[in-house]
């Protein structure tokens, strides 16, 4: 008996090794056989050892195959040679003629593998070994056809029998991890019954050869007649398993509440029953454009909708020559189509059977590459699909009104759905939003009121621009979760676009309930969020507004927007409640969004200077470049008017460039404005877009190469607020910068937040400490200043005091040793004209004092 593995599986690497081993003990078996010599003398010659070959080869040319579970089990009617080999060759000779005619025959006719045919040989030579073993032990002495001998031949080809089936068993254990089961007892039983039958017909053969040899050649008739036996019950069990298939697949195909799933299933029954390596089934779902398709290959199902077009298999629907009756085809059939499709899936042979309802084709099945130890598809497998083909036609044609239905309703629940609830984070959209606000005004009275929080990301566009728009989204969905699990159950969470989100909250008393609620958010929205492998600081601005007797949802919905713009522009990260005074500033800030754009084409930046000043020669060793926009009517206004809005859009880029190329035309311009001839330093700004910009590298370099100034007179500034969102991305860029030359400052240093372990992480050159330390100098801020300075100083980090605005704290920073300092008490920032005149009104003040060398530098 054999074992035919499902085809085209790729086997495990520990079959070879137990082939390997079984191998190495049949070779060990033929060596030492336990009979040298036959049992019946006077018989053996180049005759018998020919006939033998033969008729072993026959056996395995003509087995009978039963198929258990995809798995088929190949029984042969060896047992009639062996018995004559028991009886008149010795045991080398019968394992030789075994391998020989046995081999062969799988190896050139069934055209096995090698490493399933190294086994099959393996169970010839360890089968035949047990089995002389076995007749010898029993049959007692030599010479002699006795009762023994009888049952001792009967008694090895049952012990070889189970050796075989043990073997074929443990195969499939080590391939497909299966344990034995009924299924493998009753193989084994029907191996014993059919070891037994052709045992006695070779028994028989036995006694006709050795009384009557010129009598031998009646036993053709019934072995033959046997093998006819055999194949007749196997065939009768093939089709009682057939009628067993397809009672199975009608009766799931009618039951199955989803057909979709009942099909996916019976192809990978098709697959097993036939014993096929591929499965394929394509039918029009609903409609001539729109196919399903349906496949199975070992240890895999697929399904799929195509258009017809897109599908080989599907487009033979077309053909009528093929769309009549089940076809048994090759890949060199005659029919084009047919041909390419089976070269396509790299399959030998198929059957393919049309799905016909209505007298049209809507659909085609295919069965292809049947497993090499199994005959070729015959009429039986053609009736047996056919009759397959017209159920499965007859359940599309009868689900395919119902399935069409309920395809409709889910279309139009998940339309709705759609329609209503953003794709991105499933919380409700604007649309459906704007409709409960709407609902929530109507519903309310007795005291209570609708509530509307507008929740915007702070430096979202941050976040986009370093990490990319995947980890950006990945940010949103974390929101969207943290939004719908933090507010009441009565509330609603909408993503409204963007990094813009709301919160609709009916029925509240007051706005005191509304501000806790809001803060309760703030809160958990703020926890950091890992993100394209970088934990992300999450920071939120949000706007709340109360709705009041007739408000309209428009209304409503805009002063809550306006709130959340006045919690940004009040420094972010917190709650703003809407006053009336701050929808006259939104209409500014609209105003100002749409007046940046024209500003930067019309030129209307223009760059400030405050110097910053040596503290022990008082000096202006450099001047930070600060910009202002000269407005056409509302006049001079201050980073603070516009900058926010600026960081919203693209022209935060035009105005850095803009400052830029302005700081190095002033470098260029103007002769050494300092005692020692030394030129002026300028510090410029950075904010989070320009330092994440991809074009700020080659803005650097352009103004370098176009003014021809030294790298080493500029100085970036950057807050900590500008790294948070990716330190890492920030650290690089810096350091790109440094590498021209260019310097490094850390402004308003200890207001951010992680200034002691970024110092060590950033190649920053200078500090410059925040104006709320100098302000409490003569408090509470000494020491925190003298601390920092100490620290700066043991970095290696000039330091740079902001704010200063009386002349006891420029002499109180002086005797704790800062370098420079900055503030309205030095001057404040100035137009160019003025600021040149301010320093050449400080070089001409120091020529006329004591004549002192400065001693800092930025």
């Amino acid at each position: 008996m054999e074992a035919d593995a499902p085809c085209h599986r790729r086997l495990p690497s520990r079959i070879p090794t137990f082939v390997g081993a079984l191998l190495v003990l049949g070779l060990l078996s033929w060596f030492r056989p336990p009979a040298t010599s036959p049992y019946l003398p006077g018989r053996s010659g180049p005759l018998i050892l020919a006939a033998l070959i033969t008729l072993f080869a026959a056996a395995e040319i003509f087995p009978v195959h039963l198929h258990f579970d995809g798995n088929t089990h190949s029984f042969s009617l060896f047992e009639i040679p062996l018995a004559l080999g028991l009886f008149f060759v010795s045991g080398p000779h019968l394992i030789l003629v075994r391998i020989v005619g046995g081999g062969s025959a799988l190896r050139f006719h069934r055209k096995q593998p090698a490493t399933k045919l190294l086994f099959n040989v393996a169970c010839f030579m360890l089968e035949d070994r047990l089995a002389i073993a076995v007749f010898r032990f029993v049959s007692g002495p030599h010479g002699r056809f006795t009762i023994m001998s009888i049952v001792g031949a009967a008694t090895g080809a049952l012990a070889g029998s189970v050796l075989s089936t043990t073997l074929v068993t443990a195969v499939i254990y080590l391939a497909e991890g299966k344990q034995p089961d009924r299924r493998i007892v009753a193989s084994l039983g029907f191996g014993a019954v059919s070891a037994l039958v052709t045992i006695s017909v070779g028994l028989v053969a036995v006694a006709v050869i050795a009384a009557y040899p010129e009598a031998s050649w009646l036993m053709v008739i019934p072995t033959i007649g046997l093998q006819a036996a055999n194949h007749a019950y196997a065939k009768e069990r093939r089709r009682h398993r057939g009628l067993v298939f397809l009672h199975d697949a009608t009766k799931s195909l009618h039951q199955s509440a989803e057909l979709g799933t009942a099909l996916t299933l019976l192809v990978g029954k098709a697959r097993d029953e036939f014993r096929a390596a591929h499965v394929e089934l394509a039918y029009l779902a609903s409609g001539s454009d729109t196919v399903m398709h349906v496949s199975a290959r070992i240890g895999e199902t697929n399904t799929e909708a195509v258009p017809l077009g897109q599908n080989s298999l599907a487009a033979l629907m077309a053909d009528v020559s093929v769309a009549t009756a089940p076809l048994v085809v090759r890949s060199s059939t005659a029919v084009p189509m047919l041909a390419a499709v089976l070269v396509e899936r790299q399959l030998n042979d198929a059957i393919v059977a049309p799905l016909r309802a209505d007298g049209r084709a809507c659909g085609l099945l295919l069965i292809g590459h049947r497993a090499r130890d199994i005959a070729k598809f015959d009429r039986d497998d053609v009736v047996l699909l056919e009759t397959l083909a017209e159920n499965v036609a007859a359940a599309l044609e009868n689900g395919r009104l119902e399935q069409l239905l309920d395809q409709l309703r889910r279309m139009e629940q998940r339309l709705t759905h759609q329609t209503n609830h953003d794709e991105l984070t499933g919380l409700a959209n604007r649309t459906m939003f704007a409709r409960i606000v709407t609902d929530s005004l109507n519903q309310a009275d007795n005291g209570q009121c609708a509530a509307v929080l507008f929740v915007d990301l702070d430096d979202f566009k941050t976040v986009n621009d370093s990490l990319g728009h995947a980890a950006g989204d990945e940010l949103l969905v974390a929101l969207g979760r943290r939004l719908g699990s933090a507010i009441p159950p009565y509330a609603t969470a909408a993503r409204l676009g963007g990094d813009e989100f709301a919160v609709v909250l009916p029925g509240v008393r007051d706005l005191a309930q509304v501000t806790a609620i809001a803060e309760q958010l703030l809160a958990t929205i703020g926890a950091p969020v890992s993100t394209a492998g970088r934990v992300v600081p999450v920071h939120a601005s949000i706007g709340a507004a109360l709705s009041i007797p007739g408000q309209s949802t428009a209304e409503l919905l805009r002063n809550a927007d306006t709130a959340m713009y006045a919690a940004k522009n009040l420094g972010k990260d917190r709650v703003a409640v809407f006053e009336p005074a701050l929808h006259d500033a939104a209409v500014q800030r609209y105003n100002l969004t749409f007046d940046l754009h024209r500003a930067v084409k019309e030129h209307e930046f223009v760059t400030y200077y405050q110097p910053i000043i040596d503290l022990a020669t008082g000096e202006v060793v450099a001047a930070e470049a600060l910009i202002r926009w000269q407005h056409p009517t509302l006049g001079l206004l201050t980073p603070g008017d516009f900058i926010g809005i600026a960081e919203e859009s693209d022209t935060i880029i035009h105005i850095g460039r803009c400052v830029l190329h302005e700081a190095g035309r002033m470098l260029i311009e103007q002769p050494p404005l300092s005692r020692s001839g030394s030129p002026v330093h300028i510090a410029i700004n950075l904010s989070a877009r320009n330092l994440f910009s991809d074009d700020l590298f080659s803005d650097v370099t352009s103004m370098l190469d176009e003014y021809r100034i030294d790298p080493g007179q500029l100085v970036f500034e950057i807050t900590e607020g500008t790294m948070i969102t990716d330190p890492h991305e920030a650290a690089v860029r810096l350091l790109a910068l440094k590498k021209l030359g260019a310097r490094i400052a850390l402004d308003d240093f200890g207001t951010g937040y992680s200034s002691l372990s970024q110092l060590g992480r950033l190649p920053v050159d200078i500090i410059k400490i925040a104006q709320p330390f100098i302000d409490d100098l003569d408090t509470t801020g000494q020491p925190l200043v003298e601390a920092i300075i100490l620290m700066s100083q043991s970095l290696g980090l000039t330091i740079v005091a902001e704010g200063i605005e009386q002349a006891g704290q420029a002499a109180k920073l002086r005797e704790l040793g800062c370098h420079l300092g900055q503030g309205y008490h030095f001057g404040r920032p100035m137009p160019e004209a003025e600021f040149l005149d301010a320093v050449k009104g400080r070089i001409a003040a120091s020529h006329a004092g004591t004549g002192t060398t400065a001693t800092s530098r930025v």
